[in-house]
């Protein structure tokens, strides 16, 4: 499933500023820790199954005081900043352990990144709407589809839900102010 939303996805969301790619780290929690002459600030991650983002470099100046947790699985000097995550799951990995896990995750990178839209499909399911609704309260929206989700699904939601939002955060970014567009370019 995850190889064909990734192709449909870069098909139809076309801006260059972004990426898109599956099993990607995202920031989920920041730990300040002693060292044994002052402090660092440890940065944990989760993966998720497929995110748009847009990585940023980590100033110079700024890496003596921040470490990423399991430094070598990340790219050294860039943060990603997502914008839209995607979890997907299917048939009988989808139960509700599964769902409250992932929403547990949604929630710490929701906190860090309030702009996010996080968005869960489940595909060959007989779970129901109103048990994701339930069990998965931090993410933006839910699909369920009880056969396999198709190219026309993915174009359906990229231009419902999507570019809309892509859209909305363009415009609230640029009406922030130039610091902030300097960060994120």
């Amino acid at each position: 499933m995850s190889i064909m939303v990734l192709a449909e996805l870069r098909k139809l969301i076309k801006y260059e500023q972004y990426k898109i790619d599956k099993n990607k780290r995202i920031l989920t929690d920041v730990t300040c820790v002693p060292t044994s002459s002052s402090f660092k600030l440890v940065h944990g991650f989760a993966d998720t199954d497929i995110a748009i983002y847009k990585e940023v470099d980590i100033p110079p100046n700024h890496s003596s005081f921040i470490q990423f947790y399991r430094e070598a699985l990340t790219n050294a000097g860039k943060f990603a900043v997502p914008f839209i995550i995607i979890e997907l799951k299917s048939g009988k990995r989808l139960n509700s352990d599964n769902i409250r896990a992932r929403d547990h995750v949604a929630s710490k990178i929701r906190e860090l990144f309030p702009f996010i839209a996080y968005y869960f499909f489940a595909e060959n399911t007989t779970k129901q709407k109103m048990t994701l609704m339930r069990q998965g309260k931090s993410f933006t929206d839910s699909f369920i589809f009880k056969g396999r989700i198709t190219k026309s699904d993915i174009k359906s939601i990229v231009h419902t839900y999507m570019l809309p939002h892509i859209r909305r955060i363009e415009r609230q970014f640029k009406n922030v102010g130039e610091e902030t567009n300097d960060y994120l370019e």
